[in-house]
């Protein structure tokens, strides 16, 4: 499951809604390379399709760089912001992190069942900071995504396609994941919005 994750580099929707944007490995199939030299690449990153990157993972800066306290709460932003201010950020290939992600298939459940549950119930959460950068394509198959996990059907033939093509058994996580992950979101965002309508009026004390 571990090695699964690694490879997609993300969870099944993210990879899902941001495609190449997502793996830095795949950088150059999204964006043009201004400059290579040694041991990194330099990407002309774009502020609408930002790519998707962390300041928690592996991220370097100047130390005359100043973080946006707008920007506290969401370690996406800062990069979004950096992309904008005209920045250039360099990747390097080689530069490996470890990360204690899963201890297997029951972990990968409750940490994203979590993640779902903070995007809905905490609106200083994640994604909320950044939803003006969020382009129409990414927003519509944020959609697409429900359909393509609760039918069962693309993440097999997806799962199947990486297996054949690889021979790597760890591909066959994908299914499992993205359709679990799929229906704990459906179930999340029905109870979210079913308590809501029927959220019990708050009455008026009297003096």
């Amino acid at each position: 499951m571990n090695t699964y994750l690694c490879e997609l580099h993300v969870d099944p929707f993210t990879w899902f809604v941001f495609g190449n944007t997502a793996h830095p490995d795949h950088f150059g199939r999204a964006y043009p390379v201004l400059a290579e030299k040694g041991n990194y690449i330099v990407y002309q990153f774009n502020v609408r399709r930002f790519p998707l990157i962390a300041w928690a993972q592996g991220f370097g800066v100047r130390k005359s760089y100043q973080r946006d306290a707008a920007t506290i709460g969401d370690d996406i932003l800062p990069i979004i912001q950096m992309i904008e201010q005209g920045k250039r950020l360099a990747y390097v290939p080689k530069a490996g992190v470890y990360h204690h992600h899963l201890t297997g298939f029951k972990s990968f459940l409750k940490k994203y069942r979590a993640r779902v549950l903070g995007n809905l119930y905490r609106r200083a959460f994640g994604m909320h900071h950044r939803t003006k950068y969020i382009t129409p394509e990414r927003k519509l198959r944020t959609y697409l995504w429900l359909i393509y996990g609760c039918t069962l059907i693309g993440p097999l033939v997806q799962a199947l396609l990486w297996f054949l093509r690889s021979g790597k058994t760890f591909w066959l996580w994908h299914f499992p994941a993205t359709v679990c992950l799929a229906y704990i979101t459906v179930f999340e965002v029905f109870r979210f919005y079913l308590a809501k309508i029927f959220k019990p009026a708050k009455t008026q004390r009297e003096p």
